[in-house]
């Protein structure tokens, strides 16, 4: 593995400063025994980026001058390992992984029981909302914040089904032809968003409006029709896909995270311990 640089670019955020965002080096950051060194290679903006970004001063979770982005995915460029309390089978250098925005302390009750974006310990909290997020060419991240990203493996000859199209959808309508995928069928509630997709190059056969005009569930009429599926690419996080075909299935989904109406931009599961003394799932 070539040798790592002692700096990286990042984009700072000052809010409420002349220069709210700016390009500057920063120190590689450091890793400790639960840590990977994540190369950046995507990143999205997320309006929780522009909100901070337009504030008079940084939110009091943020320290003032971090680095935004807390929807962000890479390649594992580094970690400990001798001492690690990384499981070496599961991430290996050259892995792609995608980052939770929620690392939590790893300790807690919460955290040890899988829950982390509920965690009780951290006090800033999230990547890009706390800690430095993923405006930066790497980040040191939680080995437990990562989930390993597999190649899909679509072949050429399969037919593939894309739910929902949102943005990512339709992203996921773009590359799926680069993979030369024999078939593309997209469903989602939207008529608007099929006639995006179809514009896109979606035959308008292969594009069903999943409301009540349908006289019959989807994957009746796919069936009726002949088509079989191998893939399904999930990305509106409903449970339906998942068991409409026990092969190959992708889900993304980006976690959620909503501000208050008023400025101090707590995470919504801190409004929820705050106002209700209750903690919970808010998926």
């Amino acid at each position: 593995m070539p040798s790592l640089p002692d700096s990286i670019w990042g984009w700072k955020c000052t809010p409420g400063a002349e220069k709210v965002l700016h390009k500057e080096r920063i120190p590689l950051p450091k890793i400790d025994s639960n840590g990977l060194l994540v190369k950046i290679k995507a990143m999205g903006v997320c309006h929780s980026d522009c909100v901070i970004r337009d504030l008079p001063e940084a939110p009091p979770q943020c320290l003032e001058g971090s680095t935004l982005g807390n929807e962000g995915a890479g390649e594992m460029i580094e970690m400990i390992e001798v001492g690690s309390g990384v499981d070496t089978s599961t991430f290996q250098v050259g892995d792609m992984v995608a980052i939770h925005l929620i690392p939590g302390c790893g300790k807690c009750l919460s955290c040890q029981s899988g829950n982390p974006r509920i965690c009780q310990v951290s006090e800033r909290g999230a990547y890009g909302l706390g800690y430095d997020g993923f405006m930066q060419e790497a980040l040191a991240v939680r080995a437990d914040a990562c989930a390993k990203v597999p190649k899909a493996e679509v072949k050429p000859y399969q037919t593939i089904v894309i739910a929902g199209l949102g943005g990512l959808g339709l992203n996921g309508l773009q590359t799926a032809p680069h993979l030369g995928v024999e078939k593309i069928v997209a469903f989602d509630k939207r008529q608007d968003a099929l006639d995006i997709a179809i514009q896109m190059g979606l035959k308008p056969g292969d594009a069903y409006c999943t409301t009540e005009t349908l006289s019959k569930p989807l994957l009746e009429i796919l069936s009726e029709k002949g088509i079989v599926i191998d893939t399904v690419i999930d990305f509106v996080r409903h449970e339906r896909p998942c068991t409409s075909r026990n092969k190959s299935f992708a889900q993304s989904a980006s976690p959620s995270w909503s501000p208050p109406a008023s400025s101090s931009l707590l995470p919504a599961r801190w409004k929820v311990q705050d106002q209700d003394g209750l903690s919970g799932n808010l998926a």
